[in-house]
């Protein structure tokens, strides 16, 4: 005797699958570290090392690093909180989220259309597209799967509004909508779709669901004006390249077609993706026949629309919608398309394709077991593509190796190889690629300062000295360039010279601290140690856990004739091995 599910030990089956789905793909995600580009610089800020109600208010009230998402900078917070800055918490608080966003993908579509078939097979294809691990593994990537967790949660609360008519459901969806905008601008879609929403329920367009819609267009509007200010403060809006109209039509044509085959096929894959041609250049044939998907998206519309497919009307509205909120920060980086911004869009394709293949099991019988056996292999594919994805997004230097063999001549690729060889102490080889990012864009800054550094660590000095001017002439307000060349004149005892670019990056950052610690050496050097005091009381000030300044300080003091041996003695409990020495020298 067989014995059947009931519907909810089927649904408890599938979570269950689901969450174990996950923890096996993504486990290995929790030994990655910080991923090189922006990590450290977005989720171990300042502002992201102190978890206080103050700190949560300064959240609320300031932008950070150019955008205004508040909602993951408090979640950054937590999670260094936890970890005291190891990466491990971050990686799991991503996976955690990614798992959560499939169960309630899940719960959203049996609700939308109330085939639990569909359900699951979105649910699994969600679950291991491997177009998402970007948003997984990269942790500042955190905003795409927390501002998605949001909107689900706000899709689905309204969803529960429109079926029951309780006002509860209602002020749930607009509290879930108010945290989505708040975690990354790019939620200010959802108003759009619940008007869509009410199409696919077959619900009246009138006056009061016009109205109802109101507190979330106010909602969508003041955050979107909120991060337009945030980002031209921060030199975002002024950045990229400067396409005409017909150009960045092409382009966005271009980025829809990507985005479409990358999420049904996600094969031929990189961390990055050049521009295929510059303002100015001719537009490459290809481009033209990205003019018939425009057509035939129309087409396909209508078409649904006359036999009443409004579910998959839906899967088409969402991912268009999603993904051309994107286009207008596509214009101000440095590649086309980016996989993590398609985290939530691919939703509306994965949707279509799940209705598809039910759709078909139900009205072909012969075609049943053929449509059954081909989606079993499709997820098993995309399971295997992201199990073996995830382990090179494992190694850094593999990453982007592998996008070097698709675009040989990409300046950044080159850049960011070179910089993560240094880091591996491959300087030979990062100077060659670092050389071949020069010839192909002379005016790159960054490639100077990352060849500089290798030069520096070969004991190059006249080379180091020459790039970092280089990368200070190209960019006059470059503070890692002022303090890389001011270590290096310290090395070689140009002490004034080191005086001036440590003096001069902080005029840039008044909070670099190394400048502040290297420069109070320089000054003992030329025996000013009361400057040295005063650069490492605002470097302690800065950070009180480092046992480095405590040290300096204490010798400072000393020269000074006053008594330093508390900072030295703070500094060896702080472990600072070397201030015992100087404690027996000093304070005996």
């Amino acid at each position: 005797m067989k014995i059947k599910p009931t519907p909810g030990q089927f649904i408890i089956l599938t979570v269950i699958l689901l969450c174990f789905i996950n923890f096996i793909l993504f486990f290995s995600n929790l030994h990655c570290g910080f991923f090189c580009w922006d990590d450290k610089a977005v989720a171990l800020a300042p502002l992201v090392k102190e978890l206080s109600i103050k700190s949560i208010i300064k959240a609320f009230t300031n932008y950070h690093v150019g955008l205004y998402h508040p909602m993951t900078t408090l979640s950054f917070m937590i999670d260094y909180h936890i970890g005291k800055g190891s990466p491990f918490p971050f990686h799991l608080t991503n996976i955690i989220l990614h798992t959560c966003n499939t169960l309630l993908l899940f719960f959203v579509i049996r609700k939308l259309c109330g085939d639990i078939r569909v359900a699951v097979i979105a649910g699994l294809i969600f679950s291991v597209n491997p177009i998402h691990i970007e948003s997984i593994a990269w942790i500042s990537s955190r905003k795409d799967l927390l501002y998605a967790f949001f909107y689900l949660t706000s899709l689905y609360f309204y969803i529960n509004y429109i079926e029951k008519s309780g006002k509860s459901g209602y002020w749930l969806s607009l509290l879930a909508f108010t945290f989505s905008s708040l975690s990354k601008v790019q939620a200010v879609t959802l108003p759009l779709l619940l008007f869509i929403l009410d199409f696919v329920k077959t619900r009246k367009t009138d006056i009061k669901t016009i109205l109802e819609k109101i507190p979330f267009f106010f909602i969508a509007i003041l955050v979107g004006i909120i991060n337009i200010y945030a980002q031209k403060g921060y030199g975002y809006l002024g950045y990229g390249n400067d396409f005409s109209l017909l150009e960045k039509l092409f382009l966005i044509l271009l980025s829809l077609s990507q985005y479409l085959f990358k999420t049904v096929m996600p094969v031929s894959w990189s961390i990055f993706y050049p521009y295929p041609f510059l303002p100015g250049q001719s537009v490459p044939f290809k481009l033209y026949l990205t003019i018939f998907l425009f057509i035939g998206i129309i087409v396909l519309i209508a078409y649904l629309r006359k036999y009443g497919k409004r579910i998959l009307i839906f899967g088409i509205l969402f991912y268009i919608i999603n993904i051309v909120t994107v286009f207008p920060a596509t214009f101000h980086r440095d590649s086309i398309i980016a996989e993590r911004y398609l985290y939530l869009g691919s939703i509306g394709i994965i949707l279509m394709i799940s209705f598809l293949s039910v759709w078909l099991m139900d009205h072909y019988q012969k075609l049943k077991i053929p449509v059954a056996v081909f989606m079993s292999a499709y997820i098993i594919f995309l399971s295997i593509s992201c199990f073996t994805r995830n382990k090179i997004w494992g190694n850094q230097i593999a990453l982007f190796e592998h996008a070097l063999l698709k675009y040989p001549d990409s300046d950044i690729i080159l850049n960011t190889l070179g910089s993560l060889e240094i880091q591996a102490d491959k300087y030979p080889l990062a100077i060659q690629h670092l050389d071949k990012a020069i010839k192909l864009s002379p005016g790159y800054c960054e490639a100077y300062y990352n060849r500089g550094v290798a030069y520096d660590k070969t004991g190059q000095y006249e080379l180091a000295i020459s790039d970092f001017s280089s990368a200070i002439n190209q960019n006059p307000n470059y503070d890692e360039a002022y303090f890389a060349r001011g270590n290096v004149f310290k090395k070689v005892s140009s002490f004034n010279l080191a005086l001036n670019d440590y003096s001069q990056t902080l005029k840039i950052n008044n909070f670099h601290l190394g400048a502040l610690q290297n420069r109070a050496i320089v000054k003992g050097y030329l025996d000013d140690f009361r400057g040295a005091v005063d650069d490492l009381n605002n470097a302690i000030a800065i950070d009180p856990g480092n046992s480095t300044c405590y040290y300096l300080r204490g010798i400072a003091l000393f020269e000074l004739g006053y008594d330093g041996c508390p900072d030295l003695l703070k500094a060896l409990e702080m472990g600072y091995s070397t201030a015992e020495r100087a404690l027996e020298h000093y304070c005996r």
